[in-house]
C-alpha cells in the first residue's frame, strides 16, 4: 500500500530545547506523523480507551506535582506512543518509495501504521476525559513532564482537530503564566492552522512536493518565520529542516511550498 506523508517534528533533541527551559524532552530523532493524512479519520476508539490506567512502577515521583495519578497515566501514554511511533519510523526508513514520495509500506509496516494509530485514538479518548475532570493538565498539576506528554498526545490526536483547537485555547493563557510550554503551544498552533486548510506560523509541519523533496508546508509571512521561532524555543527552519532529514531519510528542503500550493 502507497502512502503520502507529511511529517512534523514533535520531540526535539537536546539542541532544539527552548532556552532555560530544561524540559525533560525525548532526546533523538523526530517521531510525529500526521496520521490524518496517512490514514484518514480514526475510527471510533476502543471500548476500553477511556479505562482508567494503572500507574507504571517505571515513573518516578514527582513530589510537586499536585496531579500524581494523571501524571503518571499521560507518560505511560507518552511512552506507548513514542514506542508505536519509533517502530512506524523504522518501517518507513526501509520502505520502497515512489518518484513522488509516497511510502510503499508492507504488511509489517502497514501493521506498525495501524498500532500508532490505536494508541492515537485511545490516548485521545483518555485525554479528553482528563481535561473535562481538570481542565488543561499544566505544570504545577502534572509536572514539566507530564505537562509535555499531554500536549504530544493532543499534537497527534489528528482525528479529532475541534478537540485540538480546544486545547489550543486552554494552552494560550497558561503559556502567559508558565504553565504551559511556548514551544508545545507553537507547534500545536500550526497543527491546528494546517487542519483547517491554512498556512501555518511556525514551520514545523512537512510536507512532501512533487519531486519527493520534504518542504515546510505554506509558511504566513515566512521571511520572519525564524524570529517567530527564537521567539518560542525553535531552532531556525533550516536546522529543524536538517533534523527532520536525519529522521526520516530522503531529501529534505528548508524552503516552504508556495502559499497557494499544498
Amino acid at each position: 500500500m502507497q502512502l503520502r506523508l507529511i511529517r512534523s517534528d514533535d520531540s526535539r533533541p537536546e539542541s532544539a530545547r527552548r532556552p532555560g527551559g530544561g524540559r525533560g524532552r525525548l532526546a533523538g530523532a523526530a517521531a510525529a506523523i500526521a496520521l490524518s493524512s496517512l490514514l484518514g479519520c480514526a475510527s471510533s476508539p476502543p471500548a476500553s480507551a477511556g479505562a482508567p490506567l494503572e500507574i507504571p512502577e517505571t515513573v518516578e515521583p514527582d513530589v510537586g506535582a499536585t496531579h500524581p495519578t494523571l501524571r503518571a497515566a499521560l507518560l505511560d501514554l507518552r511512552a506507548r506512543d513514542q514506542a508505536a511511533r519509533a517502530a512506524m519510523i523504522a518501517a518507513m526508513q526501509t520502505a520502497e518509495r515512489s518518484e513522488d514520495g509516497g511510502i510503499r509500506f508492507d504488511a509489517a509496516g502497514m501493521q506498525a501504521v495501524t498500532a500508532v494509530k490505536v494508541i492515537d485514538a485511545e490516548s485521545t479518548a483518555f485525554l479528553k476525559q482528563a481535561v473535562a475532570r481538570h481542565g488543561w493538565p499544566t505544570i504545577d498539576m502534572v509536572g514539566e513532564d507530564g505537562a509535555s506528554a499531554a500536549w504530544i498526545l493532543a499534537q497527534h490526536a489528528d482525528a479529532e482537530p475541534a478537540f485540538q483547537a480546544e486545547v489550543l485555547a486552554l494552552m494560550e493563557p497558561l503559556v502567559a503564566e508558565g504553565q504551559a510550554a511556548a514551544d508545545d503551544f507553537a507547534l500545536l498552533t500550526d497543527r491546528v492552522l494546517r487542519a483547517r486548510g491554512l498556512p501555518q506560523r511556525y514551520g514545523t509541519q512537512f510536507t512532501t512536493d512533487a519531486e519527493g523533496v520534504s518542504r515546510p508546508a505554506p509558511i504566513e509571512d515566512a521571511h520572519s518565520v525564524d524570529e517567530r521561532r527564537a521567539a518560542v524555543g525553535l531552532p531556525p527552519l533550516a536546522e529543524y529542516a536538517r533534523i527532520i532529514g536525519e529522521s526520516y531519510g530522503g531529501p529534505t528542503s528548508p524552503e516552504p511550498m508556495p502559499l497557494e500550493q499544498d
